[in-house]
């Protein structure tokens, strides 16, 4: 007798939820029949966890060893799109929005056409993998940062308002349809129709290579109303723009822009003012090339200037030469960080102690110093009566823009716009080339979301989560320099280990500027205006002071970054030996027109060091001097309360004794004597300030 086992049956298997799932989630498969399982992925227990999508079959096997036909399949699918739906509201961070939950580092998402509610990010810290928006599909970004690290695929249009920026890592790419994805992003820049702004396009509207000329009627559009952006009114008369318009938000173009006044500097000499070149709002202009725009005379403080087209992305290089200058611009939707920028474009530096500290390049292709222009008005658009100075900024840190009186005006109080180490969306800026041929580089490496409101980058004009910034602990003095007739010059020495006393690409910036009133750091034969030396204790730095109209030249500390109250900061005298503490107060001095190269310079000396030289400290919250053509001599105070003021001859004999009307800053007072050396002491608060003084 012969006994057939019979085969079990053909299982079934269900599932503890959807096999269909998201990323990062998992699914649990379960079968019933049967003492004994396999499963196709080998497991051989009744149920299963998956978290990878596939096909999942599994055969049972009863007690005599009798073994059923496979399962049918059952596919477990993995959602790898993030796709937004919309379904609550606008809230990026509303998981109800998304298919698989908010988005993550990681995701990659896609925001498809045809939905009422477009996701809006008002969120920090926003960074994605890849990301797709579809053509006729909305993402609005709003005073924040987004970053993507993997594919951009912009067919739709992506709104970057306020201080909102698009941040692509050296790992992303840009996929776009040119003629429909597109970018908005805003900056502000001046509405008067008589001073410049630099510029540089962070948007294109080409469809071939990044280096396909550009024009500003492509890309530049009047956001006076960001909901409802339009075109300028363009017209070639240099005074168009004059007369002021009221901008109305109702989709008419009213906001008037001169192109007389557009104009690229491109791989051209300095020195030669001809070389600006006419471009207009049709003229061809380069990715990364940069260009000049007057105002709109709107009744706006400052006009807000959309850009609008394809973002700029990945590698930009532009070709300069050995000796030439070239107005560039950041070409990119978000900050950029000059200090890497500039290590891109010189070679690297070795100091003695073959430390490499700077640079990627085999050869200096700038000569490491960023100047931006600043405009800051005068009525006219005659060249001679233009107010305005650069800016210069590199490795050792920046100094705003020199200013002096035009046409017998003043310059308005105050320093200036100063350059950070994050260059603003936008902004313009020249450099000087040092190689024939050489590729002034952009790169997605340097790009980074600083915004400007947090005082890491400075727009230069006339009125998220940020990338870390590290803790700077660079030694710097900085010198303000007032002349007789108004001019201002801001200096600036840093003390960095690895640089040297000559000149170090990156870290020094020559004063290459002809002024009839200016001062420099003097090194050999150069003159600087930012200067780097390796060292801060017992230092001598010499001095340049060029002086055309009689009168008082006042030496000014500006500010000190990471300095020891151990470090005194001294103007020294060489005429008299004298030395004058600029902790305490400015150095003050009636000067007749000239230039005076071996008179002055800043002294640093320890405190242990400088108690050797007290006998020639002067206080100089008190300064006096006398004015031999007026016959009078002249007492200014810095913080000084004055009590008496007594004038002695060579003799002991004191001549005039005054206690009374000593409140004001300027004190005259007539010494109408014989020719002689007379002494003038002046008690204060803080003791007495003794002064020989020569009347001729």
């Amino acid at each position: 007798t012969v006994t057939v086992n019979p085969l079990p049956a053909t299982p079934t298997i269900t599932a503890s939820s959807s096999t269909t799932f998201c990323t990062g989630g998992s699914v649990t498969l379960t079968s019933s029949i049967g003492n004994s399982y396999l499963w196709s992925t080998g497991a051989t227990t009744q149920s299963i966890t998956v978290s990878t999508g596939g096909n999942y079959t599994v055969q049972v096997t009863n007690a005599a060893g009798c073994q059923s036909a496979p399962s049918t399949a059952t596919t477990v699918t993995v959602n790898a799109t993030n796709i937004w739906n919309g379904s609550t509201d606008t809230i990026w961070n509303n998981p109800a929005n998304w298919s698989c939950g908010v988005p993550t580092s990681t995701s990659s998402i896609l925001i498809p056409s045809g939905l009422t509610n477009y996701p809006l990010i008002s969120t920090e810290g926003i960074i994605i993998n890849n990301i797709e928006i579809q053509n006729g599909a909305l993402l609005n970004v709003l005073n924040n940062g987004l970053t993507i690290t993997g594919i951009l695929t912009l067919n739709g249009r992506i709104d970057l308002q306020n201080e909102s920026q698009l941040v692509q890592t050296s790992t992303s790419t840009l996929i776009s349809d040119c003629a429909t994805g597109k970018i908005e992003i805003d900056q502000q820049g001046t509405s008067d129709s008589f001073s410049y702004n630099y510029w540089g396009s962070p948007v294109n509207n080409t469809c071939a290579v990044p280096l396909t000329t550009n024009n500003i009627a492509n890309f530049l559009r009047d956001g006076s109303f960001p909901e409802n952006i339009k075109s300028f009114v363009y017209n070639a008369n240099a005074y168009f723009a004059d007369i002021k318009s009221t901008p109305l938000n109702n989709g008419i173009p009213n906001i008037k822009l001169s192109t007389y006044w557009m104009y690229k500097f491109a791989n051209k000499t300095a020195s030669d003012y001809n070389s600006w070149t006419y471009i207009g709002n049709t003229g061809p202009l380069l990715t990364g090339e940069g260009f000049t725009l007057k105002g709109s005379n709107s009744t706006f403080t400052n006009q807000n200037y959309t850009f609008v087209g394809k973002p700029n992305n990945g590698l930009i290089e532009l070709t300069v030469n050995s000796g030439m200058q070239y107005l560039i611009g950041n070409p990119y939707p978000s900050a950029i960080d000059a200090r890497e920028f500039i290590k891109d474009n010189i070679k690297e530096y070795i100091d003695p102690s073959n430390n490499v500290y700077v640079g990627s390049r085999t050869e200096n292709i700038i000569d490491g110093n960023l100047y931006f222009w600043d405009h800051y008005g005068f009525s006219s658009h005659l060249l001679k009566s233009y107010q305005g100075g650069y800016a210069i900024y590199n490795l050792s840190g920046g100094v705003a823009f020199q200013r002096g009186s035009v046409s017998g005006v003043p310059p308005p109080p105050g320093s200036g716009k100063t350059p950070r180490q994050f260059i603003p969306v936008a902004q313009g800026f020249f450099v000087n080339g040092l190689t024939n041929s050489g590729k002034i580089q952009f790169n997605n490496s340097q790009r980074t979301y600083q915004k400007e409101a947090v005082g890491t980058s400075e727009f230069i004009r006339t009125t998220g989560k940020n990338k870390s910034v590290e803790i700077d602990l660079t030694k710097r003095i900085y010198l303000k320099y007032n002349s007789p007739s108004g001019f201002q010059r801001q200096l600036l020495v840093a003390f960095i280990p690895n640089t040297t006393e000559g000149i170090d690409v990156g870290y020094d910036a020559i004063n290459n500027e002809r002024f009839a009133e200016d001062i420099s750091w003097l090194n050999a034969e150069n003159k600087f205006v930012i200067q780097a030396i390796p060292t801060i204790e017992n230092r001598v730095l010499p001095l340049e002071v060029k002086v055309s109209t009689k009168g008082i030249s006042k030496i000014s500390l500006d500010h000190i970054d990471n300095i020891s109250e151990e470090i005194a900061i001294l103007i020294k005298d060489n005429l008299n030996g004298m030395l004058y503490n600029l902790k305490t107060a400015p150095f003050e001095i009636n000067l007749s027109p000239g230039t005076y190269t071996n008179r002055f310079e800043l002294v640093l000396k320890t405190q242990q060091t400088l108690a050797i030289h007290e006998e020639n400290i002067v206080d100089n919250s008190i300064n006096i001097y006398l004015n031999n053509e007026e016959n009078v001599i002249y007492i200014h105070k810095n913080n000084a309360e004055i009590k008496e003021i007594s004038i002695f001859n060579m003799m002991g004999q004191q001549l005039k004794s005054i206690k009374n009307n000593l409140d004001y800053q300027v004190i005259k007072i007539p010494h109408n004597v014989q020719s002689g050396v007379y002494i003038v002491n002046v008690t204060t608060n803080n003791g007495t300030v003794s002064k020989k003084i020569i009347k001729l």
